[in-house]
C-alpha cells in the first residue's frame, strides 16, 4: 500500500476551505449529501433529471432574430442574398470572358491593319513600276522536225474538224509530218478517208 505524505499546513488549508465551500453551498441549496460518483455516472444522471430542463434552454436560450428558428421568416432574405451572390460570380465571369473576347478582337485588329498597311504599300510600290513591254517572240533560225501521231477508232465524224484544225497550225509545212494511225478493223474510218482529200504533209497509217 502507497503511503503518501502532506504537510500539516496544507491538509489544514484545504480541509478549512473545502468545509468553507460546503457551508456557502448548503445555505444555496438546502440540505444534500456527498456520495461518490464517475463523470459519467455524474452525466447520465443529470440528463435523467434534467434533460426536459436543458432541451427547453437549448432550444430557447438564443433571442429569435439570433436563432435558426425563425428560418422560414428569413427565407426571401436567404433567397436575395443567394441571388445577390450568384450576380457576383456571373459578373466576375462574365468580366473575364469580356477581357479575353476584347484581348482576341485587338489581336485580329492589329492583324487586319498590318496586311492593310503591307497591301497599301505594295500597291504603291506597283504604281512606281513601268510595265514591261511585251516583246515580240522570235523564231529560231533552225527549226526541228515534228511528227504529231493521231491514232484514230471509229471516228469518221471528227475527220473534217480535225483536219480543219489540222491545217490552223503555225508551223513550216516542210518540218511538219501528221500521222493518223488507224486498226485494221476500223472500216468507217478508212471509208471516210479516203472520201477526204488530206495534205501532203499528212499521212495515213494502219
Amino acid at each position: 500500500m502507497a503511503v503518501y505524505k502532506w504537510p500539516l499546513a496544507d491538509c489544514l488549508r484545504k480541509c478549512s476551505g473545502f468545509f468553507k465551500n460546503f457551508r456557502e453551498l448548503r445555505q444555496i441549496c438546502g440540505d444534500f449529501s456527498l456520495v461518490l460518483a464517475s463523470p459519467a455516472q455524474i452525466r447520465s444522471q443529470t440528463l435523467q433529471l434534467f434533460s426536459a430542463q436543458l432541451l427547453e434552454q437549448a432550444e430557447t436560450g438564443l433571442p429569435s432574430h439570433q436563432s435558426c428558428r425563425s428560418l422560414n421568416l428569413k427565407l426571401p432574405y436567404l433567397i436575395a442574398l443567394c441571388c445577390v451572390l450568384a450576380g457576383l460570380l456571373l459578373r466576375s465571369e462574365l468580366t473575364a470572358i469580356v477581357s479575353l473576347f476584347h484581348i482576341f478582337l485587338g489581336v485580329a485588329l492589329a492583324s487586319l491593319s498590318l496586311s492593310t498597311i503591307l497591301k497599301i504599300t505594295i500597291f504603291i510600290g506597283a504604281l512606281g513600276q513601268k510595265p514591261a513591254s511585251a516583246m515580240p517572240s522570235e523564231r529560231p533560225q533552225v527549226l526541228p522536225r515534228v511528227t504529231v501521231l493521231i491514232p484514230l477508232l471509229e471516228e469518221p465524224r471528227i475527220l473534217h474538224h480535225l483536219l480543219y484544225h489540222l491545217q490552223r497550225l503555225d508551223y513550216p509545212r516542210t518540218h511538219l509530218e501528221v500521222m493518223l494511225i488507224l486498226e485494221d478493223g476500223d472500216v468507217e474510218t478508212q471509208t471516210a478517208l479516203l472520201a477526204t482529200e488530206l495534205p501532203s504533209w499528212c499521212c495515213v497509217t494502219t
